[in-house]
């Protein structure tokens, strides 16, 4: 058995190459949402956020013979305890984009982008997710602060413990086309974006070309450094790791 750390567009593809090879594999999602992903693949799924423990578990249990590593690149919790698990590994990674626009900016955490001063006396749209949420509180009274969180329970409570109103929260499932990203982005008056660095796949191309159309500030949190021992951009390359593990 391959297990394929899911819930990307990226892992559905791979997940349908295995499928339709005879492959057999096991998908894991950290939402039930996230199973619609799989829709008409015969795979097997399992939600869970996974511990080093679990991940020792589900290797025994499911005789994982190898990893393929398809997360989100900023999943950097998952993708490392895979790695120390020690069963043999290969990582997905999106194709970065390259910009060289002036105002595009790249950082490395949340905490520098508060530190410099980024968004102060500005109109924030916030495209990071959840989680972090909660750092930005400081910055209600400092800056006009929106975001856009996945249509969920923990995000909108996460959301609103952070100190957004219920009119700056827009809680919408990816992807976001060209044209309603540049509605949000107007309708709000939207001044600076915040977004992961996450490829075309995660729309970060769209964000790059508003941002030159609409003179809108882009900050990029850049991915997190991580030293995968085996990584490809090519399908091919899955699909030949995957066939010498099966």
């Amino acid at each position: 058995m391959l297990w394929l750390i899911g819930g990307t567009s990226e892992s559905r593809e791979i997940a349908k190459m295995l499928s339709n090879h005879q492959i057999e594999h096991l998908v894991t999602v950290t939402t039930p949402e996230a199973c619609a992903l799989y829709d008409q693949i015969n795979t097997k799924i399992k939600v869970d956020i996974l511990n080093p423990q679990q991940i020792e578990n589900l290797i025994k249990e499911q005789k994982i013979t190898a990893i393929v590593d398809a997360s989100h690149p900023h999943a950097q919790i998952i993708s490392q305890q895979a790695i120390d698990s020690g069963a043999p590994y290969i990582r997905y990674e999106r194709p970065k984009i390259n910009c060289s626009a002036s105002n595009t900016v790249e950082i490395q955490n949340i905490d520098q982008l508060i530190r410099e001063k980024y968004l102060e006396n500005q109109r924030v749209l916030l495209a990071i997710g959840y989680k972090t949420l909660h750092q930005f509180k400081s910055l209600q009274k400092k800056a006009t602060l929106f975001t856009r969180i996945l249509p969920s329970i923990k995000s909108l409570d996460a959301a609103l413990e952070a100190g957004f109103t219920n009119d700056r929260i827009l809680a919408i499932r990816p992807p976001i086309s060209h044209e309603l990203e540049r509605s949000i982005w107007q309708n709000w008056k939207i001044s600076t974006v915040v977004a992961k660095s996450n490829g075309k796949t995660g729309g970060e191309h769209i964000k790059q070309q508003l941002s030159q159309e609409l003179n809108v500030k882009l900050i990029l949190l850049t991915r997190p450094k991580i030293e995968y021992p085996r990584y490809t951009d090519n399908f091919s390359d899955i699909l030949s790791f995957c066939i010498f593990y099966e």
